[in-house]
């Protein structure tokens, strides 16, 4: 059976804007040099055709939204491996691959942990109304709705081996994430 990767995010792969969508454009690249037929799936490509382009030209399959037809391909693509980048778009499509795609490995990119970068923002910097060093009910209940997330997940790739580490004490135990650096062209 052929090798075939599903990869969801939130926007289409604008590697020249940020580094998370560089990141996701890189697994792309490695997978279809690897002879993997990858699919790429976005919840907002408005305005993105040259990324559609781009996507199209490496023989990459393209959608717009997690819309019916994206389903439709959920349902009969076979995938391999799905790659979710970050929490709230694993939380939103985890289910529906699972669903119409029994057998697909599920790996979630964490790209950064949002409820460490929340933490340190809250506990670091005072808001609205409130004093640095603390932590409120919507800060808990997005971490535990991230940490969910991950522990559903077939596996969690994280950045480095410190929030690889996190995520197994937090999620899943020994085994749950895998350490992928990113991959940055320095001069």
């Amino acid at each position: 059976m052929a090798r075939r990767a599903l990869i969801c995010a939130p926007l289409l792969p604008e590697y020249d804007r940020e580094g998370g969508s560089r990141r996701l454009f890189d697994f792309v690249e490695f997978l279809s040099e690897a002879g993997w037929s990858v699919t790429f799936a976005t919840r907002n490509g408005s305005n993105g055709e040259r990324y559609i382009d781009l996507l199209q030209q490496r023989g990459v399959e393209t959608y717009t939204t997690f819309g019916s037809p994206f389903e439709r391909a959920l349902s009969v693509g076979q995938f391999s491996i799905a790659i979710l980048a970050f929490w709230y778009i694993a939380e939103e499509c985890l289910p529906r691959i699972r669903r119409l795609s029994p057998h697909t490995r599920i790996m979630v990119d964490s790209i950064d942990l949002h409820f460490l970068r929340n933490a340190r923002r809250a506990l670091y910097t005072s808001g609205e109304g409130s004093a640095p060093g603390s932590l409120d009910a919507t800060y808990g209940s997005e971490m535990v709705r991230e940490l969910n997330v991950y522990a559903a997940a077939d596996g969690v790739l994280a950045v480095s081996a410190k929030e690889a580490t996190l995520i197994d004490d937090l999620a899943g135990g020994p085994g749950l994430s895998y350490v992928v650096p990113d991959c940055e062209e320095i001069e």
